[in-house]
């Protein structure tokens, strides 16, 4: 490939348009997240007062939005994005696997050239259904989430075939993300993918198990990202481009730009990290993967009256030890799950001791990835 194509930079230019579009859409049906005064808690990622970062955050989106009235370009995604990332700066459960994507791919067709924003696009699509895909080829998957979904077919599943239809899924995301890194295969694996995608809208659907707006229309955005970049269409330009873009090879690049690329790179392959423990689960893709590290929290029953009644279920109503229930609650204030990792969850036990002076009867119960193929923890 000698050349750079005139439609790498209308695909760019549409996916600028896209991210003006489908962020602010986003944002809007899990708008209770990024209010700055809410009923949930605000996590900071640093020292710094959640209200500060949303000051700055929501001015940087006005002026954004601002450039945006005037023309869709690289300016205003570049405005957007930084009041967004100060944004997830001020607020840990604000790290949406949407809202992680949107500034990776801001920071792709902000900061590189065309084809090389377009090509590393390419890759970080394959690799977010090549890790999503992975990281339910598991046990734990087969099992339990998978099995739920299968509850969901209008015909009944053999006994013998529960387990392979349940892994067949991922299976199909690890196979998808294989044909989009082939050019000859990119755009069927894309199509393939929209394909994906729609069953998926309808499992997870107020008809299948109801889950959140921001995950259903997160549903139709990321496919049709993928397909956007995928377009075989595009006439190939007369002037011959180099293919690294830059006069000098990496030597001609900007310093913004190399940094954009290494971060972009380690978008890629650091979720390779995930099962060590080194990377987190929703920058890895690890996306509906039960067998991730999860925890509980518990509070003493002679304490449950102290905490909001939202918190708990009439399950375990006559139970010493009282399971709070962060992960229904969440959706519920927020509209968006909760950030998956422990330490978010101890974060937030301590955010409730101290909250409602119960913080010596709260019991925190934390486990570990599970084994890939015996589900032992």
């Amino acid at each position: 490939m000698a050349g750079m194509t005139a439609s790498d930079s209308q695909r760019a230019s549409r996916l600028c348009l896209w991210w003006l579009l489908s962020t602010p859409l986003l944002m809007a049906v899990t708008y209770p997240l990024w209010l700055p005064v809410r009923t949930a808690p605000h996590l900071p990622l640093l020292p710094i007062p959640t209200q500060a970062t949303d000051a700055f955050g929501w001015a940087m989106i006005a002026l954004g939005v601002r450039r945006m009235l005037t023309v869709v370009s690289e300016s205003a995604v570049a405005y957007c994005a930084m009041g967004l990332a100060l944004l997830m700066v001020g607020d840990q459960l604000r790290w949406q696997p949407w809202a992680y994507h949107a500034l990776l791919v801001a920071l792709a067709v902000v900061l590189l050239p065309s084809h090389r924003a377009i090509t590393v696009l390419r890759w970080l699509a394959a690799s977010v259904y090549l890790f999503a895909g992975w990281s339910k080829l598991d046990y734990t998957f087969a099992t339990t989430l998978g099995q739920q979904l299968l509850e969901l077919s209008p015909v009944e599943v053999p006994e013998g075939l529960r387990i392979p239809l349940a892994l067949a899924g991922p299976a199909l995301e690890v196979v998808i993300g294989v044909l989009l890194l082939v050019p000859r295969t990119r755009w069927p694996a894309a199509i393939a993918a929209a394909a994906l995608h729609g069953v998926t809208l309808l499992l997870l659907s107020p008809w299948g198990l109801g889950h959140s707006w921001g995950v259903l229309v997160w549903n139709v955005v990321f496919p049709t990202h993928v397909l956007i970049l995928m377009n075989p269409g595009g006439r190939r330009s007369a002037e011959a481009v180099p293919q690294n873009d830059y006069p000098n090879g990496l030597r001609g690049a900007s310093p913004s730009q190399l940094i954009a690329t290494a971060v972009l790179l380690l978008a890629i392959f650091a979720p390779l990290a995930n099962r060590l423990g080194y990377w987190d689960n929703w920058p890895s893709w690890a996306v509906y993967a039960p067998g991730s590290e999860r925890g509980a929290v518990f509070i003493h029953s002679a304490a449950a009256d102290q905490i909001p009644p939202a918190l708990f279920s009439e399950r375990d109503a006559s139970d010493t030890w009282r399971r709070v229930r962060f992960d229904e609650w969440l959706p519920a204030e927020n509209l968006a799950p909760r950030y998956p990792q422990n330490r978010v969850l101890t974060q937030l036990a301590d955010w409730l001791g101290a909250k409602y002076g119960v913080r010596n009867r709260l019991r925190v119960e934390l486990e570990g990835v599970a084994e890939r193929w015996t589900g032992e923890r």
